[in-house]
């Protein structure tokens, strides 16, 4: 995370700007971030749900 002081006094606004700007991409990059791992955690649920029916297949047969 970024954080910008300023030693002048009279550039306080600037560097409060700044500051609330580096929050703001920070929030993004956490956005976009849990957006990718989202489609991830959707993407391994398919394969879960793919394997779970497979294996109930085979349980199936297994049993007969």
């Amino acid at each position: 995370m970024e954080a910008y002081l300023s030693l002048s006094p009279d550039k306080t606004q600037t560097v409060e700007f700044q500051n609330w700007l580096a929050a703001l991409r920070e929030m993004d990059h956490l956005r976009e971030d849990w957006t990718e791992m989202a489609e991830k955690n959707q993407a391994f649920q398919s394969r879960i749900d793919k394997l779970q029916t497979t294996l109930d297949k085979t349980q199936e047969a297994n049993n007969k």
